[in-house]
């Protein structure tokens, strides 16, 4: 409720993350070859034929969290069988730091309620 209230003003409607999934990758090699393919699909004219749309990618590598925390952030739009679709997120991060981000969460919960 927090997060409707002050990043969408209430406008629930906005939400993209109520259905996350995330990848995670051992290299960082590894993980950038899975961002530029995924990227890819945003150049292709007509759609990629796969039913999926990436809207927008946030880089938390350039401006991670005051812990040191950081994922690339995509929002995706998934076209279900019905024809209707549904905005998603996507949290592409290396093993570790979802090792580092497990031991923290805690913490990170403290600090994000200041």
């Amino acid at each position: 409720m927090r997060k409707i209230a002050t990043d969408y003003k209430g406008d629930c409607s906005r939400i993209k993350d109520l259905v996350r999934f995330t990848a995670s990758f051992a290299t960082c090699a590894r993980m950038k070859q899975f961002l530029v393919s995924l990227l890819s699909l945003r150049s292709r004219p007509g759609g990629t034929g796969l039913g999926l749309e990436v809207l927008a990618l946030k880089n938390k590598y350039l401006k991670p969290s005051a812990l040191g925390y950081r994922d690339f952030n995509l929002t995706l739009r998934v076209e279900l069988e019905s024809k209707k679709s549904h905005i998603c997120e996507l949290q592409v991060n290396l093993e570790d730091m979802l090792v580092a981000k497990e031991l923290t969460h805690g913490l990170y919960e403290e600090v994000d309620c200041m």
